[in-house]
């Protein structure tokens, strides 16, 4: 389903994955292992149980992980090893997170979303926690690069509803290249908005 009000809400939830904007999440936790990253808490708004994964920050160390192009197998077939990585390191604590929220909010449903390098790896956490028996309402992301070969990225279409926005003239969603045998997965949302900034994406989804 396209909310473009609740997306919206979800990009400023991305910028406060960054640490630039103060999260409004309610019993918000950041989840920090290295240089991966995500926030997760309670929206009283949409009243979702909300993780926003953070993207590249221009740190060397986050585009040594997104031009890492091997691949890691899985029995939903190969991913992109350096997303597949990042969002596993951070599962631990995220899952107490979330059955700790569920204690305080059942029947609020999960919603994962993230920017940029963000975008892949909430679709890779989406995966593990599937592996958990934890059910995923939506997947929602700005300017992701692929991460999911073919077969896999079947896996994410028949599983999850997965929402993808993509601005004019954003070179990152079309990393890796197709000749490396990755694909997108979900439905792509054209904006008229350009370029890869995250402020950007908050413009054209409103």
């Amino acid at each position: 389903m396209i909310n473009k009000t609740l997306h919206k809400r979800l990009a400023t939830h991305c910028k406060a994955a960054y640490g630039r904007y103060i999260s409004p999440l309610y019993n918000s936790e950041r989840i920090e292992i290295e240089n991966d990253q995500c926030i997760i808490g309670y929206d009283n708004v949409c009243k979702k149980i909300v993780i926003a994964f953070r993207g590249s920050d221009h740190e060397w160390k986050d585009w040594r992980s997104n031009f890492r192009f091997i691949c890691r197998e899985t029995d939903w077939g190969d991913m992109h090893r350096g997303f597949y990585n990042s969002s596993q390191k951070l599962m631990h604590q995220l899952i107490r997170k979330i059955e700790s929220l569920k204690k305080i909010e059942p029947d609020a449903k999960i919603i994962l979303t993230g920017h940029s390098r963000g975008g892949s790896m909430a679709c890779t956490a989406a995966y593990f926690l599937h592996l958990a028996n934890i059910e995923i309402e939506q997947i929602v992301t700005f300017g992701a690069p692929k991460f999911a070969q073919i077969k896999a990225s079947k896996k994410f279409d028949f599983y999850f509803d997965i929402i993808r926005y993509e601005n004019r003239f954003d070179f990152v969603p079309k990393l890796p290249f197709w000749s490396f045998g990755f694909r997108h997965v979900g439905k792509r949302i054209k904006l008229k908005t350009k370029k890869h900034d995250l402020d950007n994406y908050i413009k054209g989804v409103a």
